[in-house]
């Protein structure tokens, strides 16, 4: 159902070149209505990315939990073993659409480069990419360095070697995202240009190549094999989310949208049913089966359906001021929010020890709103605080007046050189604490890869 804009007419030499009518947001279909709080915001897409955002925190907050069984205090996942955990996945699961906007951002931003050919420069791709980047890593790469200090004042005031692996554990997990997240931005320009070119093939191609890891997971009972789909899975999300940039679901009605929604799910639920996927969606995504591309589809037309509506809504001033404030933070919010808790865990272990409830009793339901209330509050002092390195990223234009126009063929190859350099360590610095088990160590050698990453992205982005 994928709707292809007109291919613009070459453009004569006294006006410059046109945009691609799926560039041109106020152009789309079904966008009648739209009001946005600024001009070229997805009012939608921005409430939905902060909701998000939210959610993470409060799902994360809810299975981040400290106890004293037998006075032996522990940090870890409260919610384990709880009935309700693997339906309460169901809905925590949203990484999907987080993917699916970001592909809508790389969209809207014209990532993959519309300049005719022989009229941009050529590092201008390359310093594209690192001003992305660099928007993304100094806040992911100062939690980092966070909190491997922390690891070390840890294990220098004597805390036990138990607690303080499962506080580095604890603390790397949101990692995976940061890794996947960083390639995928640096494929995005590749990825629109297939999109542009064959947009079914190219989604197709990522699911059946996603279906065919999948099988092959199966086949060996290997699951190392299905590493594979953290790049097949997300890109093909990715891809999903280039059509809501496009007329292909803007023409679609609400009631189909929501059809369409409920008949991925369904579809999803006797695949779980029929032990096809698992019925836990954290399980689903390590690592990643075809599985999330089902839920995605389903949010995808879920968000689609209600889209138009939050367009032609009008907002409250607060609301706007939340949404935009949660926005700029994003990556502060993420990259810091499960080191903070588990920072808040071993606080309230230490204040208040064996009068801890138990995971999931009645007690500990009832104190929930207290300690989401604290880690929010919390969080938020670091965003506002912490979050300088973010805001400063952010202003960096996509490319510096008069430096392009200087670009020499070597300097550009050496700015490339430097932009894969941060792509790499971006990748690299996160998977290698994670492969390690968020162990001290890890954490010293994938903190000061992403410092180097941060580094090089500034010097892919900056002048010459």
């Amino acid at each position: 159902m994928t709707a292809l804009a007109p291919r613009p007419a070459p453009a004569s030499p006294a006006s410059p070149p046109r945009r691609p009518a799926t560039d041109r947001l106020s152009a789309r279909p079904g966008t009648a209505g739209q009001r946005p709080g600024r001009a070229g915001r997805d009012r939608a897409v921005d409430l939905v990315r902060a909701g998000l955002m939210l959610w993470v925190v409060t799902f994360h907050g809810l299975m981040v939990g400290a106890w004293a069984p037998n006075g032996l205090p522990v940090v870890g996942n409260a919610l384990e073993g709880w009935a309700g955990f693997d339906a309460l996945t169901w809905a925590g699961q949203i990484m999907p659409l987080f993917f699916l906007l970001a592909g809508f951002s790389a969209a809207a931003s014209g990532r993959g480069g519309f300049a005719a050919p022989g009229r941009e420069m050529p590092d201008a791709g390359a310093r594209r990419l690192g001003t992305r980047l660099l928007r993304l890593l100094p806040a992911v790469a100062a939690g980092a360095v966070a909190v491997t200090l922390g690891l070390a004042l840890l294990a220098s005031a004597g805390l036990s070697p138990e607690l303080l692996a499962e506080a580095g554990f604890r603390s790397a997990q949101p990692l995976w995202f940061l890794s996947v997240f960083a390639l995928t931005t640096a494929l995005a320009p590749a990825m629109l240009r297939l999109h542009r070119r064959a947009p079914r093939a190219t989604l197709a191609a990522l699911a059946g190549a996603a279906l065919a890891v999948d099988v092959a997971r199966a086949a060996s009972g290997n699951d190392a094999v299905g590493l594979a789909n953290m790049v097949f899975v997300w890109l093909a999300l990715q891809q999903a989310g280039f059509l809501l940039h496009s007329s292909a679901l803007t023409a679609m009605r609400p009631a189909r949208l929501l059809g369409l929604a409920g008949g991925c799910l369904a579809a999803l639920a006797l695949l779980v049913l029929l032990g096809v996927y698992p019925a836990n969606f954290i399980d689903a995504m390590t690592p990643p089966t075809t599985s999330l591309l089902l839920l995605g589809a389903a949010q995808l037309f879920l968000f689609q359906a209600v889209r138009p509506f939050i367009n032609a809504a009008a907002w409250p001033a607060p609301l706007s001021r939340a949404v935009r404030a949660i926005n700029a933070h994003a990556m502060t919010i993420y990259s810091w929010h499960l080191p903070l808790m588990v920072a808040l865990a071993g606080l309230s272990i230490a204040a208040l020890g064996p009068v801890l409830p138990a995971p999931t009793s009645a007690a500990w339901w009832a104190t929930r709103p207290l300690w989401l209330g604290l880690v929010g509050v919390t969080l938020w002092w670091v965003a506002q605080r912490g979050g300088r390195l973010e805001r400063d990223g952010a202003r960096l234009p996509a490319a510096l007046p008069g430096a392009a126009d200087s670009a020499s063929r070597r300097g550009a190859v050496v700015r490339w050189g430097v932009a894969v350099l941060a792509t790499a360590c971006a990748v690299a610095g996160p998977l290698l604490i994670l492969l390690l088990g968020g162990s001290g160590p890890a954490w010293v050698l994938g903190a000061g890869l992403l410092c180097k990453a941060a580094a090089a992205a500034r010097r892919a982005a900056g002048p010459a």
